[in-house]
């Protein structure tokens, strides 16, 4: 599976989003909640920043290696108790 996490791509689309988020929230601020043009403007723009910042983060991040799994596949299968083994 191709990620695209840590690239410029990643940025640019996370961005973008933040900002198609920012320019409908300052539309229904303007439409729906009688805001004024600079008032739903300067809300679409703080929207648009906290949201391209916390799906930078989010999204655009690598992820670390699940529970140490490189480690553990290689490393070999604890030995299994004598006792266990044997019936009682």
């Amino acid at each position: 599976m191709n990620s695209n996490s840590g690239t410029l791509g990643c940025a640019a689309t996370t961005w973008l989003i933040a900002g198609l988020v920012g320019v409908l929230a300052a539309a229904a601020l303007i439409a729906v909640g009688s805001w004024t043009l600079l008032q739903g403007i300067f809300a679409g723009l703080v929207i648009a920043a906290v949201l391209g910042v916390v799906f930078a983060v989010v999204f655009c991040r690598e992820l670390p290696p699940a529970n140490g799994a490189a480690t553990t596949a290689t490393a070999k299968p604890a030995p299994r108790a004598a006792a266990a083994a044997a019936p009682a």
